[in-house]
């Protein structure tokens, strides 16, 4: 895999997605499509899905397993509702005895993600 470190969260992200559907798992993207708008007067609201906050960026399976991985640059930060629901997810994974997986990737970790779709 060429050096993915300098590389947008679009590119890594449509990386991953190559990678897994080559190793035979079925990817969906789960698009946080809220956006800020500004009013005439100044005020901001957000439109959008806001039960997608925090969901994170893909879900992955491959038979009867599971994986859902929020994908990050390597400066990338998590957001508060990224946070909450990750931690929320991971624990229902610790109880899945292997079934669920639950991980933040960023470029750095492109090892880890080959031999967790591999």
């Amino acid at each position: 895999m060429k050096d993915l470190t300098a590389v947008s969260e679009a590119s890594f992200q449509k990386a991953v997605i190559e990678y897994a559907q080559r190793c035979g798992w079925e990817v969906r993207h789960v698009h946080d499509s809220r956006r800020q708008v500004v009013r005439k007067d100044g005020t901001k609201f957000y439109v959008g899905d806001a039960l997608a906050a925090g969901l994170p960026d893909l879900f992955m399976w491959r038979g009867v397993k599971l994986t859902m991985a929020e994908l990050k640059t390597d400066r990338g930060t998590l957001r508060p509702a990224q946070v909450a629901v990750l931690d929320a997810l991971q624990k229902v994974a610790d109880a899945s005895g292997g079934a669920l997986m639950v991980a933040v990737w960023r470029p750095r970790d492109w090892p880890t993600i080959e031999e967790a779709l591999r």
